[in-house]
């Protein structure tokens, strides 16, 4: 966690002295470099299996299952980009800054407009040549079955 907090500051110091131009890519480097960091201080190996991604990266929409809490971290390593989340994560200490601060898209499940416009801001995102990604579930779950997206 302090780890985490420590990270946060130093990224919100960068982006404040940034041109406006460079706070993206700043941004970016940060999450990346955050999440790289926090999987190693945990002992998480990442290991993938098949053929490694090549040429240029246009826009992805990534779709995984959301088993543990290192699902974040280990998503951001390898492809950075926007997650879609629930409404009151924006809200948690450190972590909603954090969020809100990588570009994640809030949505309040119970309201349809709100839907709606997570839907038109991940598709503005994928337009852009960004990479989103999402869990389709909705939550995280012990087990290997696939619930109700």
């Amino acid at each position: 966690m302090a780890q985490t907090v420590v990270s946060a500051g130093w990224l919100e110091a960068c982006v404040r002295v940034a041109p406006d131009c460079a706070r993206d890519e700043i941004v970016a480097r940060h999450v990346h470099g955050w999440s790289t960091r926090l999987l190693k201080t945990c002992g998480v190996d990442v290991r993938l299996g098949g053929s490694p991604m090549r040429g240029p990266v246009g826009p992805r929409l990534v779709v995984a299952n959301h088993r543990s809490p290192f699902d974040i971290p280990i998503l951001l390593s390898l492809f950075g980009g926007s997650f879609l989340s629930r409404a009151d994560v924006a809200d948690w200490p450190v972590f909603g800054s954090g969020a809100r601060r990588a570009g994640t898209v809030f949505v309040d499940r119970a309201s349809r407009s709100s839907g709606a416009s997570a839907v038109r801001a991940l598709r503005g995102r994928l337009r852009a040549g960004g990479t989103v990604v999402v869990f389709p579930e909705g939550t995280t779950h012990a087990g290997d079955e696939v619930r109700e997206f």
